[in-house]
């Protein structure tokens, strides 16, 4: 049997006793509160996340090892978040008014008054934040606003302009964490929605990656690493069709800065182990927001772009296969970039940077972007 003792000033106090006829005493102190609200917030997270599929936004969410509708069903119940907020709200007020006022010696006006300042004294608490949130809100809504396909704002979705190809070469790209971070101005993202059956392993280090190395050792696939070197296979060397004999090509791309893709060999050096392929010809990337180490290094995409087209050029794809819907989507975010720079230098779009102030010089729009 619980039954409530005394109150001391903000700590209430139980008595329970015990069958055994004991008494033991409890205290619910604002420890306790704390507690408690941080239990009515676990439940209003769970109310607005997950009580309606609506709310989960497409998203695949696991409720192992409940089901679904069960998990559910206890999200929708969790409302009562709302009853326990205002339960600790109201229960403060008492306890406060009764360590203000301990013979409750005090008029309606007295009450009101009292009430009053604790609301202001709560809002102006919250009022700076709340300010300069709705500021921010303000200026990065249409930016914040992304395509999850392309990671592109949707004002600037490159998708329109991506055309899936099937070459009949499975493309794996090994990303670099960092690169993972960097989908503002990455490529191997916009590549893999342009390359059917592509795939997209982020990490370190791949010895251990079980999807890796299903692909690695799987008797359909022939492996090979895109990485310089003077024994690596290119489209117009000798032999070439007969090594690949009936296997699909599995190409393996580092997505990554040079530097980072260096941190990737030392971290899986059974990869230079593998047979690799680079270019027949000397190319040079038209990725103008970006300067690269040496100019004959390229992007992912344009990677892909000019070994799809040496294969074609030695009858390893179909000529059928156009890969230039890559390249198009490739200048349109260079485009973008570029635009969006300038915008920021003449003040028409805030700098989500603070490095952006360093950057004062309009670029020029390349023809070919044109």
């Amino acid at each position: 049997m619980v039954t409530v003792h005394r109150c001391y000033g903000m700590m209430k106090v139980y008595k329970i006793r015990k069958e055994n006829g004991m008494e033991q005493t409890i205290k619910f102190t604002k420890k306790n509160t704390l507690a408690v609200k941080g239990i009515a917030i676990s439940f209003l997270l769970c109310y607005h996340c997950f009580s309606q599929t609506a709310r989960m936004g497409g998203a695949e969410v696991s409720f192992w090892p409940l089901p679904q509708n069960l998990a559910m069903l206890i999200s929708l119940c969790m409302v009562h978040c709302v009853g326990m907020f205002a339960f600790l709200s109201v229960y403060g007020l008492t306890l406060s008014m009764k360590s203000k006022y301990p013979e409750y010696d005090f008029d309606g006006h007295t009450a009101t008054l009292f009430v009053l300042k604790r609301y202001v004294k709560l809002v102006l608490t919250f009022l700076v934040p709340f300010v300069f949130l709705i500021f921010f809100l303000y200026n990065t809504t249409v930016m914040s606003e992304r395509c999850y396909k392309c990671y592109k704002p949707v004002s600037a979705c490159l998708c329109k302009f991506i055309q899936e190809i099937d070459c009949g070469i499975k493309f794996v790209f090994l990303m670099h964490t960092k690169e993972a971070k960097r989908q503002r101005t990455g490529t191997g993202n916009l590549a893999h929605i342009s390359l059917k059956n592509s795939e997209i392993i982020v990490g370190l280090e791949f010895s251990k990656n079980t999807r890796f190395q299903e692909l690695l050792h799987s008797d359909k696939y022939f492996p090979v690493l895109m990485y310089p070197g003077e024994d690596a296979w290119t489209a117009q060397k000798e032999g070439f069709k007969e090594v690949l004999g009936n296997k699909t090509l599995l190409v393996i791309i580092l997505d990554a800065t040079w530097f980072c893709a260096k941190k990737m060999i030392e971290h899986n050096p059974f990869l230079l182990e593998l047979p690799r392929v680079s270019f027949a010809g000397d190319y040079r990337s038209i990725f103008t927001f970006k300067h690269e180490p040496k100019p004959e290094y390229i992007s992912t995409i344009e990677s892909c772009y000019y070994f799809i087209k040496e294969m074609q050029s030695a009858n390893l794809i179909d000529e059928k296969v156009n890969p230039s819907s890559m390249m198009t989507a490739f200048k349109e975010m260079i485009k973008f970039q570029l635009q969006a720079e300038n915008e920021r230098i003449l003040g028409i779009r805030p700098n989500s940077h603070s490095y952006d102030a360093k950057y004062n010089k309009l670029k020029e729009i390349p023809d070919y972007l044109e």
